[in-house]
């Protein structure tokens, strides 16, 4: 009776480790996580940079305020794409983007928001316009 007394301390002490090591490894983890998005937005922070691209586009998109979230702003997104220079700054912003998000894809989530599939949205007609403008951009 008493050895079973003590198996069932030890399994309880070897679960406990384990459930020790198994937070510690999340909390590190959250941790490498958060400080990346803390790197990100501290990037975001350099005016003309395509983090700070990434960071507005990503505000558009989410479109909050102290009320609350009302849905993307969808002449902020339009005007921002179309200040867009070139593909080289783009393919840059598209990375902030996924580093600012936690590696949300800005082309999957600009289509979420931009495309609708109903026949003849104008949803879709600025879509389809504004991946004609990214498509031409100069190099």
């Amino acid at each position: 009776m008493l050895e079973d007394i003590d198996d069932i301390l030890k399994m309880a002490a070897t679960g406990g480790i384990v459930l020790v090591g198994f937070l510690a490894v999340k909390s590190f983890t959250n941790s490498i996580k958060e400080n990346r998005i803390n790197s990100a937005y501290a990037d975001a922070s350099v005016s003309g940079s395509t983090a700070e691209m990434a960071r507005k586009l990503k505000d558009a998109f989410d479109n909050c305020d102290m009320f609350g979230c009302a849905g993307t702003n969808e002449e902020a997104v339009i005007r921002l794409i179309q200040s867009i220079p070139n593909k080289r700054f783009f393919e840059g912003m598209t990375k902030d983007y996924a580093r600012l998000t936690s590696g949300a894809s800005f082309d999957v989530d600009f289509h979420d928001e931009f495309y609708s599939w109903g026949n003849n949205s104008s949803d879709n007609i600025i879509y389809d316009d504004l991946m004609v403008y990214i498509q031409n951009l100069p190099n």
